[in-house]
Order: C-alpha cells, then sequence, then structure tokens
C-alpha cells in the first residue's frame, strides 16, 4: 500500500516507521523507530526510540534538523568515541505492512555535531552537498569591505 493513501485513511493497520542508518568509517549502526526488530530489504533494523525535529525554513539560514536518539544501552556512546569522521545519516520512512517498499529516502545529511549525555544523544544534521550552504558565506559590511562603501 502506497503512503499517501495510507495517511488519508482516517483508520488503518499500517503503521509509519523510520528507518535510520548511521554510517561513521567501518560502523554501520541500522536503528527503527519501533518496539521490535524490522527487516526491510534485506537489512535488520534494531528498535531504538528516536525522534527528529525539523528545521524552521527562514530563508536566512541553512537547514538543519535536530535528530535525538534515546541512549539506552550506551552502544551508541562508544561508536561516537571512537568516530574520526562525521557520520553520514540516511532516514528511509516504510509502512509496516510492506518494510521491503521504502516510500521516502533522505540520504544526503551528514551530522556535524553530536552531543551525548547518559540519557540521550543528539545529532545536528546538515545537508552534505555545497549546493546547500548558504551563498554569499558572509554579510557585506563597511568594516569587512571598506572598499565597497563611499561616504
Amino acid at each position: 500500500m502506497a503512503l499517501q493513501p495510507t495517511i488519508n485513511l482516517p483508520e488503518t493497520n499500517n503503521a509509519l516507521l523510520h528507518l535510520l542508518t548511521i554510517t561513521a568509517s567501518n560502523d554501520v549502526i541500522h536503528l527503527v523507530n519501533n518496539n521490535e526488530p524490522i527487516t526491510s530489504n534485506g537489512v535488520t533494523f534494531d528498535p531504538y526510540p528516536f525522534s527528529l525535529t525539523l528545521p524552521i525554513s527562514d530563508g536566512e539560514k541553512q537547514a538543519e534538523l535536530m535528530l535525538q536518539v534515546d541512549n539506552v544501552d550506551q552502544t551508541l556512546t562508544q561508536a561516537i568515541r571512537e568516530l574520526l569522521d562525521p557520520p553520514l545519516i540516511k532516514l528511509e520512512m516504510v509502512l509496516s505492512g510492506s518494510p521491503d517498499t521504502v516510500e521516502k529516502t533522505i540520504d544526503f545529511l551528514r551530522a556535524d555535531f553530536i552531543n551525548y549525555d547518559s540519557m540521550s544523544v543528539q545529532f545536528r544534521l546538515r545537508p552534505e552537498n555545497i549546493m546547500g550552504r548558504k551563498f554569499p558565506s558572509s554579510k557585506y559590511t563597511p568594516s569587512r569591505y571598506p572598499d565597497l562603501f563611499w561616504n
């Protein structure tokens, strides 16, 4: 069953599941926001509570998502401590009735800031591509570019 008709139904037996893949160096972690493991396209996603906070689109700042993963068993903390490069984040949406059919994919995010404590791990996610960066990177002000301004 496709995502759009399922969302518009007043009642359904299909849950919308978010599959999270964190790739860093040689480690790949697969998580699902569910209370039991899900196998999608031959990959088993472990149950782990997490939430996404979408950005406010004001046209001024670069879009960034905040991903918060509950630090249930300290596995993520250990993996984060061993990171040398920022991890790549892939988010897929599937329906519980057909987990092998990926409805939507976001696979261009990189975690550029990670914070963790005993309760949760927070990732700030930004687009990996250069086209997602703000241009120009600085503002033209008299103090920075005095030759552009005449008095």
